[in-house]
């Protein structure tokens, strides 16, 4: 009941919450699109933690791209916590 609003701080990311795990995702085309929007989202879950005076473990986040098998992603996405990259 704690985190019900949590799912409110993107309209964008699709939220899948289990227990005191959080998955995120979200999808697009264009990979400095998706690096530079992931990273303006995380800063409002991160504002959302601090609000509600909780905390990230800056160790445990990863993230994945999936993309179709014959394509390669040449690009470096940087997604950053609190100015650490991930």
């Amino acid at each position: 009941m704690y985190i019900n609003d949590f799912v409110n701080t993107s309209s964008i990311l699709d939220f899948h919450l289990l227990a005191d795990d959080s998955n995120l995702f979200y999808s697009h085309r264009d990979l400095d699109h998706l690096e530079q929007s992931e990273n303006q989202e995380l800063k409002k879950i991160i504002t959302w933690l601090c609000v509600n005076k909780l905390s990230l473990n800056i160790a445990k986040p990863h993230f994945v791209i999936f993309r179709p098998h014959q394509k390669k992603v040449n690009s470096q996405i940087k997604i950053k916590i609190e100015g650490t990259d991930t």
